[in-house]
């Protein structure tokens, strides 16, 4: 857990960026360290984690995602650990919500040793938590401690050899820390410019982002149109539409001012008509 002095310290380091940010974004950020700082993740990442202390951590979790991950009872309120690993609509139930503690819950299902004797049987888990995390390493707050945990990860949590890693088609758990940092910048750039094209509004809407475009068929496509978009070139807005109606149906963060891309940049639209049009004339 974040003490609050340096809770405090992280506020300050904020404010190299102030005149780049705006006042919400600046509480935005400052209530996102108070949201991590509270968040199960801490706990998630204990070093000595003993099955009883996942127990009470399943206990703890939000009610949203508690309901995903764990069985409820038939006569009461209690929940139970289902038999076998929670499968893949599950997990991706849990990454699209994102939060702090949505990566604690599945990091809490990779170490739950009654689940571990399935072999492979978790590999989703892993590919989500790997995903969920840098997605979540947009955020200021836990951007500050991306190098000690995915230390921490690599020592305590994924103690395979990176040779057996591959094998089990778990090969992103022995990236170096700079292939991290690249990954991270490049996702950095994919986020910058989905909020420039008014499709995200800031780095707490990462997550669902991420998790949203890796999935989707037309990834490539939707990448090219936020590129063009933001070098102002004329371009395509079918699929990045349809991205966008997919992103605000599964956003939970109240009313906001995005729009679909073909209404922010209806010149960029109505320039490639023209074009299309004169090559016909033509």
């Amino acid at each position: 857990m974040i003490t609050t002095a340096s809770q405090e310290k992280l506020v300050d380091a904020l404010s190299f960026s102030r005149a780049k940010l705006s006042k919400r974004q600046i509480d935005v950020a400052t209530k996102e360290i108070a949201e991590l700082n509270q968040s199960l993740l801490w706990s998630s990442l204990k070093q000595d984690l003993k099955q009883e202390d996942i127990n009470d951590l399943y206990d703890e979790l939000p009610y949203q995602i508690k309901r995903i991950v764990l069985k409820p009872s038939t006569y009461s309120d209690h929940f139970y650990r289902f038999d076998h690993c929670p499968g893949s609509v599950k997990i991706n139930k849990v990454e699209k919500i994102g939060s702090y503690n949505a990566l604690a819950a599945l990091l809490l299902l990779l170490r739950d040793k009654r689940y571990r004797i399935e072999k492979s049987a978790d590999e989703h888990i892993h590919r989500a938590v790997f995903r969920l995390l840098l997605s979540i390493f947009q955020h200021p707050s836990f951007y500050r401690f991306r190098h000690e945990i995915w230390a921490f990860i690599r020592k305590y949590i994924m103690r395979l050899e990176p040779s057996i890693l591959e094998k089990m088609g778990l090969g992103f758990w022995a990236f170096s820390m700079e292939k991290i940092e690249a990954l991270v910048a490049e996702e950095a750039q994919l986020l910058k410019k989905a909020i420039y094209a008014n499709i995200v509004e800031d780095f707490k809407d990462s997550p669902l982002f991420f998790c949203l475009l890796y999935r989707n068929a037309d990834c490539l496509k939707i990448i090219e149109a936020l590129e063009l978009i933001y070098a102002n070139q004329p371009t395509s807005m079918e699929r990045i539409d349809m991205f966008f109606i997919r992103f605000t149906e599964n956003r939970r963060r109240g009313t906001s001012k995005l729009q679909a891309p073909s209404i922010t940049f209806e010149s960029l639209v109505h320039i490639i008509t023209v074009l299309i049009g004169n090559s016909a004339d033509e």
